[in-house]
């Protein structure tokens, strides 16, 4: 069998999810007394009800900025309903290995309404910059602003990497329209300064997409922990989950980020609430948004996908 850099980075990415989640077990295994002894109260539990149903409805935020970067690439108008409804019941597919497959069932039902192709697969790389570039920008600020100290971590290391994702953002952004029409597509976006004024509404909802789970997560560790409920706290969690979903996103072969994004919540929260109570918090925050996902998923179906016809051809932007 041919190594082949796609197979290599897969390798590489299913190693470091079995890395941490060999972190994850060890430490549950090694705190096991003290987990039993935590008190699991209702009021917890309530908190896990009401946090997994915001975050299924967080869901639309992400299926509304792909239905506006659809209709800005492709200079149409698609249904909202439409793109909930393809969104949500595509979404849960980021559980299957490979972390691919939520991309590609979404752009199998986009193609079969008549969605161009390369519109499409335009639309995934402008989803997946843009959730990297406003993941990053608030972990970044965080960072600068609140000068939170990630556990193993210096702010340079830290600082160096959010940086080098957005600048990658932005020549991708600058490029584009030349990679296109090579492809003979016209994106409709020519320059930074046109992606910018086109595509500051999906970059809005990203970014409150993360503040809201990173809300939840928070949420979860005051439910969950004597740690006192103050801006500060609130500023570390939120820069700890976007730096968790960052790892998570970026490593091939975990599917949505599983085992990755638990290791690095429990080593950032473990100086502050400790070891058995981060790593609980890691469990129930994974178990929310698995439950979210489903909500989403069930939501979705209240919206057709079947009345979508010829999308190529409806009222210019």
């Amino acid at each position: 069998m041919q190594l082949t850099p796609a197979k290599i980075c897969n390798l590489l990415g299913n190693f470091l999810v079995l890395v941490s989640l060999f972190f994850i077990v060890s430490i549950f295994w090694k705190k096991r007394d003290e987990i039993s002894g935590l008190d699991f109260s209702i009021d917890l539990v309530v908190v896990l009800i009401i946090t997994a149903c915001l975050y299924g409805l967080a869901g639309f935020l992400l299926s509304g900025a792909w239905c506006l970067l659809v209709n800005r690439l492709g200079s149409i108008r698609l249904p909202t309903g439409w793109c909930h409804g393809v969104y949500g019941r595509t979404q849960i597919n980021k559980y299957i290995p490979g972390n691919i497959f939520h991309f590609a069932s979404r752009h199998v039902l986009a193609i079969k309404s008549g969605l161009p192709h390369l519109i499409l697969l335009g639309s995934t790389v402008y989803e997946t910059l843009l959730l990297l570039a406003a993941s990053s920008i608030l972990a970044f600020t965080g960072l600068l602003l609140m000068r939170v100290q990630v556990q193993g971590a210096s702010l340079l290391f830290l600082g160096s990497i959010l940086t080098l994702i957005i600048v990658t953002v932005i020549i991708t952004f600058t490029l584009a329209p030349y990679v296109a029409r090579r492809r003979n597509v016209d994106l409709g976006l020519q320059g930074l300064k046109a992606h910018m004024l086109a595509l500051w509404p999906c970059f809005l909802l990203y970014l409150s997409f993360f503040l809201i789970t990173g809300t939840i997560l928070f949420a979860q560790v005051a439910a969950f922990s004597d740690v006192a409920v103050t801006l500060q706290v609130f500023g570390n969690v939120i820069i700890i989950y976007a730096c968790s979903w960052i790892a998570g996103y970026v490593t091939p072969g975990a599917p949505g980020g599983v085992g990755v994004r638990e290791a690095i919540i429990i080593f950032s929260l473990s100086s502050m609430i400790g070891e058995a109570e981060s790593t609980v918090v890691a469990l129930l925050f994974r178990l929310t948004t698995v439950v979210g996902d489903i909500i989403f998923y069930f939501l979705s179906l209240k919206f057709s996908i079947t009345d979508l016809n010829h999308p190529t051809d409806q009222t210019r932007l």
